[in-house]
């Protein structure tokens, strides 16, 4: 059974005391009963639904309500809304349990916007297992089996990084590395880069296009692992920060697509979204999985041809402090994402006469759009960024250059990828 609710502006107070006698559950964005409806009932208004898979169960929860918000009011004021449905796993008091809803438009009362349970659980459950994330997308697009569908990743992440299930490190500070971040957390559990995209294969629905309100997800490894799962990802080199995704934007530029002819048009509005509200303090990435393969062959060739250079041997520290990169120091333990263009260019001149055109031919079908601030900072260190072609990626022989910290978590990690370039 389905529970439909409206929101408005009630109190918190009365919120939860309504709540729990309606349901004796604790309940999101509820604030009058509605009425209750079967899951066939469902509207569609749209022939395009996005899936928002938002890991809260960690830090980052107290941003999941403002999100939630920003996304309602966009839907309130869209002209066409899309079929916003969402997951929310949090640790916020009285709202815990995992749910999966949509958030809707009221038919007659435009003003509100209704809560369409598709299902509560009624116990905890770890949202970074990877068949919890097949049950979810599968529950979802049975419901809303549209012909543009949209999946965003909410929460933490770093690429391809494995997670404290394989990393034990001490960051620069003497602390735990913050940068073992993963493609998601529920509390003390982590998703794998690899392990996410096993999960999406794993569903009965194919996606077309992937958000990513995470940090570190524009790199070759997230583009090449997720090749066959999604057309399109919009995603970040650098971090994103904590207050995440311009959502009333994005609701509204979604709302552009009514089918898949015109999803690269509204994720071209997505871009413009981001890069607006961030434009001095971020990156983003317009990503396409068409160039993938020929950008591994050319990394590949050129990872190779380097690494038999006699310079490269003499003097590796030298070259990657001169390649740009995307991390902070208090953050890792090393430097782990470069920027592909600049990286190529820069060990290219060990190769005499190295030909880069095929791989800037690669590079170029990969990027659709790309920008990035000169500064990236959240107070605690700044980031400078003098070049960003909007694609990164980790270089393996860099991982040795500190050697009081061990790499072979990083290297079991790595073979794990469907892109490696050794």
């Amino acid at each position: 059974m389905l529970f439909i609710f409206c929101y408005s502006k009630m109190s918190s107070l009365h919120l939860k005391k309504l709540l729990f006698l309606l349901l004796g559950l604790p309940m999101l964005l509820c604030s009058s009963c509605y009425h209750h409806k079967h899951h066939s009932d469902i509207d569609i208004d749209n022939d395009h639904t996005l899936l928002i898979y938002m890991e809260a169960d960690n830090n980052l929860s107290g941003y999941a309500a403002s999100n939630i918000e920003a996304c309602i009011q966009g839907l309130l004021s869209s002209e066409n809304p899309i079929n916003l449905v969402i997951y929310k796993d949090s640790k916020e008091n009285g709202s815990n349990l995992p749910v999966l809803f949509q958030l809707k438009r009221n038919d007659t009362q435009r003003s509100k916007v209704d809560t369409i349970y598709l299902k509560q659980w009624d116990k905890e459950l770890n949202s970074s297992d990877p068949e919890v994330i097949t049950d979810v997308i599968n529950r979802t697009f049975s419901a809303f089996n549209t012909s543009v569908k949209g999946f965003e990743i909410w929460g933490h992440a770093s690429s391809w990084l494995p997670s404290n299930n394989y990393s034990s490190t001490q960051s620069r500070a003497g602390g735990p590395d913050k940068a073992m971040e993963y493609i998601g957390q529920d509390y003390s559990n982590y998703t794998e880069l690899w392990e996410f995209r096993k999960a999406l294969e794993n569903a009965d629905y194919a996606l077309d296009y992937l958000l990513c309100d995470a940090c570190h997800m524009a790199t070759a490894e997230v583009l090449y692992e997720f090749r066959n799962v999604f057309q399109y990802i919009l995603s970040a080199p650098s971090e994103i920060m904590g207050d995440g995704f311009p959502y009333y934007n994005i609701i509204h530029a979604l709302g552009e697509c009514h089918d898949p002819e015109s999803l690269p048009s509204a994720l071209n509005l997505v871009f413009d979204c981001f890069q607006s509200k961030y434009a001095n303090n971020g990156t983003f990435s317009m990503l396409s999985t068409e160039g993938c393969e020929e950008l591994l062959k050319e990394c590949q060739g050129l990872y190779a041809a380097a690494n038999n250079c006699e310079a490269w041997d003499s003097s590796p520290r030298r070259y990657e402090q001169a390649i740009q990169h995307f991390g902070r120091e208090y953050i890792a333990t090393r430097y782990f994402f470069y920027d592909v263009k600049d990286w190529a260019e820069k060990v290219a001149t060990l190769a005499p006469d190295y030909d880069l055109q095929p791989l800037y031919d690669a590079l170029e079908k990969c990027v659709v759009r790309s920008y990035a601030s000169q500064n990236f900072t959240d107070g605690l260190e700044n980031l400078q960024i003098s070049t960003c072609c909007g694609l990164a990626l980790s270089v393996p022989n860099f991982w040795h250059l500190e050697t009081y910290v061990s790499t072979s978590k990083f290297e079991s990690a790595y073979q794990q990828l469907q892109w490696n370039l050794k």
